[in-house]
């Protein structure tokens, strides 16, 4: 059970995101024009609140996928094996910008002077 936070006091969080969806959806597709829809341009969480983890590569492990990457495009392609160094394996965020702030206020908190 959810408290009555601005939501529906009791409720379920199954309950609570099915009403929101069922509440986006209307909103989306009341107004709809002849247009196909796109969500290629979206801002991610710009329509439902949502962070997403991504993995990212820093470093030297950056510029050799970049460089895997164009031999790939090029048809230069050549079986390699391909270990990066872990310290050039990062974790990133995406999402709107106050949760983000959230998140990056919380993790200099709990780890101060790696950010």
């Amino acid at each position: 059970q959810l408290p009555g936070n601005g939501g529906l006091r009791g409720a379920t969080c199954g309950d609570e995101f099915y009403g929101m969806f069922r509440r986006y959806k209307m909103q989306r597709f009341s107004a709809r024009s002849n247009e196909q829809d796109s969500r290629l341009d979206d801002l991610v969480g710009a329509n439902m609140p949502v962070v997403v983890g991504v993995g990212v590569l820093t470093g030297a492990a950056n510029r050799t996928m970049y460089k895997l990457k164009e031999d790939y495009f090029q048809a230069n392609l050549q079986e390699e094996e391909w270990r990066p160094d872990y310290n050039d394996l990062q974790y990133g965020y995406m999402g709107n910008e106050h949760d983000l702030d959230i998140i990056k206020t919380n993790l200099a908190l709990r780890h101060p002077g790696k950010l």
